[in-house]
């Protein structure tokens, strides 16, 4: 078994009304990781994560069920099926320990993929959808990094439109 510990936070929002969602401790108890390591900076951009979580009527961990995990998961299906071009990195196959909840998920897998951009994002959301509709038995969703334009990015930017335009800009 391994170390890394996986929890959903609990969240509130002040002066509104608050929002509890049941939060679960995982541990990484299974894990595959590519041969090469992604230090491209195009890699570490465009970075998306397919998440599939799984509950279970038996609230025990199942040694079995973590021995094919590939297999019952979808893993193995989307690793032979899913384009080369987003260059998957790493594999994480995780167990909840805490609480004996069967509303929570019991595993949980992610999947990091690499160079997911603008204009392949839909090939991924497609290929998501047709394991969601044919396949997987589970929650199943991308979660996608966005990079933010920095200050200087969106400074730069408005005094660009200040030249273009005789000193107005419209914010």
């Amino acid at each position: 078994m391994r170390g890394n510990v996986f929890c959903r936070q609990a969240a509130t929002i002040e002066n509104f009304q608050v929002f509890s969602f049941p939060t679960g401790v995982y541990v990484e108890s299974k894990s595959h990781h590519a041969p090469r390591r992604m230090n491209d900076s195009t890699f570490q951009e465009d970075v998306a994560y397919i998440f599939m979580g799984f509950r279970s009527v038996d609230l025990t961990y199942d040694e079995n069920l973590e021995t094919a995990w590939k297999d019952w998961t979808g893993a193995r299906l989307v690793n032979s099926c899913l384009r080369k071009e987003f260059h998957i990195s790493r594999y994480s196959f995780f167990h909840r320990i805490q609480p004996q909840d069967p509303e929570l998920f019991m595993y949980i897998l992610m999947i990091e993929c690499h160079n997911v951009t603008t204009t392949n994002v839909n090939y991924l959301l497609d290929f998501v959808q047709k394991l969601r509709v044919e396949r997987v038995f589970g929650y199943l969703t991308v979660y996608r990094k966005e990079a933010l334009a920095s200050t200087s990015a969106i400074i730069k930017g408005l005094l660009s439109e200040q030249d273009e335009y005789g000193g107005k800009v419209d914010i």
